[in-house]
């Protein structure tokens, strides 16, 4: 059997609460002649707005929050250890909106996440010096040497 594809251009895609219009979106046509997207596609295209969400200067919004939380698998417990915030501050965060502050420190660390490559991460002193940079801000009682540990602790996956 051959896979018949459908391809659209400038096709528009709501991913994240947002409508995204991307350039080429590719659809699979099922013997039912229904038509769905591969998770190759669809893997692509949520990277993709994964990738452009951590760009934005903007806050981040409860539903890109709540996005990205899943992209990456993370709770919101590990959030809260990552940037040292309590409970109900999240959830009044997630209803309000994020502080840009701790929207950038969020940004940083999913899109680090879901792209870069870890051991380049943990070896390389420059990253570890601009995260460490957003993060001590906020984490201001913690040494240097702890937030720095704390990235990477949390991008290996490992508990705080």
């Amino acid at each position: 059997m051959t896979e018949l594809l459908k391809i659209y251009e400038n096709h528009p895609v709501h991913i994240a609460g947002r409508v995204w219009v991307f350039s080429k979106v590719t659809y699979s046509i099922e013997d039912n002649q229904s038509i769905s997207l591969s998770l190759a596609e669809l893997t692509r295209l949520q990277n993709a707005v994964a990738n452009k969400i951590c760009a934005e200067e903007s806050n981040l919004t409860k539903v890109e929050y709540d996005f990205l939380c899943e992209m990456t698998w993370i709770s919101n417990k590990e959030v809260l250890d990552i940037i040292s915030c309590s409970a109900p501050g999240i959830a009044k965060w997630r209803k309000n909106g994020f502080p840009s502050l701790e929207s950038r420190v969020l940004k940083e660390y999913f899109w680090l996440k879901l792209f870069a490559d870890k051991d380049e991460i943990k070896n390389n002193p420059e990253i570890l010096n601009a995260l460490t940079q957003i993060g001590v801000k906020k984490l201001s009682t913690l040494g240097l040497l702890a937030v720095k540990a704390r990235v990477v602790d949390a991008i290996d996956g490992k508990a705080a």
